[in-house]
């Protein structure tokens, strides 16, 4: 019977990780229904910062880059909002660089890539409102 056991352990470790990423993947597809449903009534979610300011906040675009990746276009997703391509990068490359460490990274450098991210997101959210940089702003191709 204790031999059993880390193979018990193991499996409960395997069923919970199946259950999360079942878990994660119903949650887009909970999403890629909601937001079809809303295209096709032609609904849109307005950013209250634009409608307040008439600027454009870091997160302008977001809904429609959803849509744009749903429908297969990423080239226009990325004329959408091109932070977010920029936030996958730096995320994935915090969750490979963990893996391979096999354990989390330290807490300093997460609070330093986290501070970086934070001036990051400012400094998009001014420069994607300059005339200079009006190609950061969300455009339809």
């Amino acid at each position: 019977m204790e031999a059993l056991k880390p193979m018990l352990k193991v499996d409960h470790l395997k069923t919970n990780q199946y259950v999360k990423i079942v878990s994660f993947l119903l949650f887009f597809v909970c999403i890629d229904i909601l937001l079809h449903i809303l295209g096709y009534f032609h609904i849109s979610i307005p950013c209250p910062i634009l409608s307040l300011t008439g600027y454009y906040c870091p997160g302008c675009g977001i809904s429609r880059l959803v849509l744009s990746l749903f429908s297969g276009h990423i080239y226009q997703a990325f004329r959408w909002n091109p932070f977010v391509f920029l936030l996958l990068v730096i995320f994935f490359g915090y969750v490979l660089i963990s893996t391979i460490m096999h354990k989390y990274v330290d807490k300093k450098i997460v609070s330093k890539i986290l501070f970086v991210v934070i001036v990051l997101l400012i400094g998009y959210g001014v420069l994607r409102n300059m005339e200079l940089f009006s190609f950061l702003a969300p455009t339809n191709v």
